[in-house]
């Protein structure tokens, strides 16, 4: 299937519209006093373990200033290129997009005034995110 680029602007701004309304609805209205927030993809199947693993790595992100999310996705997270099925990889790209963790009040005070008009996850994974 063939689309015009118009057509997929527009679909790109209203997706990255959609995730900046739903993730403030989540940090402002819905649970205004968290700490942090998980944002899970509505079609992703998640691991039986997969709130066990942001409820222990929650305190990392408001004991580390340099870490802004945690993502329960990595693409080099399988064998082979994994050996150590208990291990974390820390990285300074946003690998996120189908499952991650971030701190509410660093989105109150920095993501949602840096939010783009399109290609959230593209933006997220530019050197500007990277550098904080």
């Amino acid at each position: 299937v063939l689309h015009d680029q118009e057509h997929l602007v527009d679909f790109d701004m209203r997706l990255t519209e959609h995730y900046r309304e739903a993730i403030s609805y989540a940090v402002y209205k819905h649970f205004p006093k968290t700490r942090s927030l998980i944002i899970v993809e509505e079609d992703m199947e998640a691991a039986n373990d997969m709130l066990w693993y942001f409820t222990q790595l929650e305190p990392l992100l408001h004991e580390d200033p340099k870490l802004w999310c945690i993502a329960a996705w990595n693409d080099n997270g399988k064998a082979p290129f994994a050996e150590d099925l208990t291990g974390l990889m820390r990285s300074d790209v946003f690998a996120g997009s189908l499952a991650w963790m971030l701190p509410a009040e660093l989105y109150r005070k920095d993501l949602l005034l840096r939010w783009p008009s399109r290609d959230w996850a593209q933006h997220f994974r530019s050197p500007v995110m990277a550098a904080g």
